[in-house]
């Protein structure tokens, strides 16, 4: 019969399949994860900074722009 057999699985090799070391992984999402988050206290700091100096003084401003 035509079809009846089991047909092996073609052998692809993709290179994005494979698992990467565990060390390799850390050593990129480490950085990674203090890099973003000085990024967000930058953002912060500065943010409130330029709102607050945007203000001109304004007393309401200020009060806003620091709630």
């Amino acid at each position: 019969m035509i079809g009846s057999g089991a047909l092996p699985a073609p052998n692809r090799r993709c290179p994005w399949s494979h698992r990467t070391r565990r060390g390799a992984d850390l050593a990129l999402a480490i950085p990674l994860f203090l890099v973003e988050t000085a990024w967000l206290v930058l953002d912060r700091m500065f943010g409130l900074g330029l709102e607050v100096w945007a203000a001109q003084g304004g007393k309401a401003q200020v009060d806003t722009a620091t709630t």
